[in-house]
């Protein structure tokens, strides 16, 4: 059997783009680093994790917004009841041009990888 030190998720979500001069964030992500190159905004429990979206790449989550929701997360008030993700874009034409997709996109996540390796590294 094997062990792949990662988890794969596939999941159809809603994508749409954001700027740097959108929101309050004053160009710092929710990471605390900023805001700048292949990022986008997910759910909390997607927070850290790599993101391939077809046409565009790998991108990181590092990221998050007001109406981003996490998979299957259906309790967000005023906000869509699917998966969403928001990509940052260089420009506001460039986030407008892309507009909204809804496409398959895939989550490679470390996170738990990283976290045992560094237990192992204490022992």
């Amino acid at each position: 059997m094997l062990h792949f030190p990662f988890r794969i998720i596939i999941v159809l979500v809603i994508v749409t783009a954001y700027t740097v001069s959108e929101g309050e964030g004053h160009g710092i992500t929710a990471t605390g680093i900023p805001a700048q190159g292949n990022i986008v905004a997910v759910g909390p429990s997607l927070l850290g994790t790599f993101v391939f979206i077809p046409s565009l790449g790998w991108r990181a989550a590092l990221d998050r917004g007001g109406c981003v929701v996490d998979i299957g997360d259906t309790d967000k008030g005023r906000c869509s009841h699917v998966t969403h993700l928001d990509i940052l874009m260089r420009s506001k034409e460039e986030a407008l041009a892309f507009g909204r997709q809804v496409i398959p996109v895939m989550f490679l996540d470390f996170r738990h990888y990283r976290v045992t390796r560094e237990k192992y590294k204490k022992e």
